[in-house]
């Protein structure tokens, strides 16, 4: 994850240049804040995240798996989020913002490779495999002005989960051999077909899946504000969600007939890069 390091480095990097230019050159950057503006602001968004999955999938040294299944290790996809906040300022440099959103949060993988059937023979498959989930989200920030226009922003976000977490599996075997005839797609209940798909909730009974209902994460962002008129702006943000809970608990597959465990998935860990474009109004 050396990414996320080097993410909220750079913007306290770009900070801190902003602060030493100023201690130097008086008339600088931080001139611009000399007008204390004590105006509480609300605004509406709307935007775009990137999300980015991985998990570790432990499989039994005793179970032929094939090599269709090792991309799942990772996902990622693009989805929506619209929310609204609230911004206090403190002084000309710091402020603070209650941000709410509904934000959903959707993933997946394809790939390419071979399973085994019962007979522990090898067919080439294709794989599709798609995640949507839904969240309400409570982020309190600290906002810190670079300039009256660029700014940074700080703090926890809380996502709490809506509805279920919903899983399409899309396989299909180059040869035309029944999906059932795969120890795991016969597991997730496909049929004779040899293409098709099935979708698994976590709300499904006996789904060895749960939820984290409640997830706790850091987020950086940057921002810079654009007046469209005295007290009206138009708000670009970039930000990074790291999320320090995994969005569902660990599990474990078991056969039932030997009690041996198939295969397990810990960590499963998702974290979003965030495009917002808001509209601010000063109150």
């Amino acid at each position: 994850m050396g990414f996320i390091k080097v993410f909220f480095f750079s913007i306290l990097l770009v900070y801190l240049s902003y602060s030493k230019e100023d201690v130097l050159r008086p008339n600088g950057n931080l001139s611009e804040l000399t007008d204390f503006k004590p105006y509480i602001t609300i605004g509406l968004e709307a935007g775009l995240n990137y999300n980015i999955f991985n998990q570790n999938m432990i499989w039994s040294n005793n179970y032929l798996h094939g090599t269709i299944f090792d991309p799942l290790t990772t996902g990622s996809g693009i989805s929506p989020h619209i929310g609204a906040l609230i911004d206090i300022p403190l002084d000309n440099t710091f402020g603070v913002q209650l941000r709410f959103a509904y934000d959903m949060k959707n993933f997946g993988q394809s790939s390419s490779g071979n399973d085994f059937d019962i007979q522990s023979r090898p067919h080439d498959m294709k794989l599709d495999v798609n995640v949507t989930s839904a969240y309400f989200t409570i982020t309190p920030l600290l906002r810190i002005n670079a300039t009256n226009k660029l700014f940074f922003t700080v703090g926890p976000t809380f996502h709490s989960i809506v509805g279920p977490i919903e899983t399409t599996w899309k396989p299909e075997v180059a040869d035309g051999t029944p999906l059932n005839s795969f120890g795991y797609f016969n597991y997730l209940g496909f049929g004779t077909a040899s293409r098709g798909s099935v979708t698994l909730s976590t709300d499904d009974q006996g789904s060895i899946e749960k939820p984290n209902s409640l997830r706790l994460g850091l987020e950086g962002g940057v921002g810079y504000k654009f007046d469209l008129s005295e007290k009206i702006y138009l708000v670009p943000q970039l930000r990074f969600q790291l999320m320090l809970t995994p969005i569902t608990n660990n599990t474990e597959l078991i056969n039932i007939i030997t009690n041996e465990t198939i295969l397990q998935t810990t960590d499963r860990m998702l974290h979003s890069f965030q495009l917002a474009i808001a509209v601010w109004f000063e109150l």
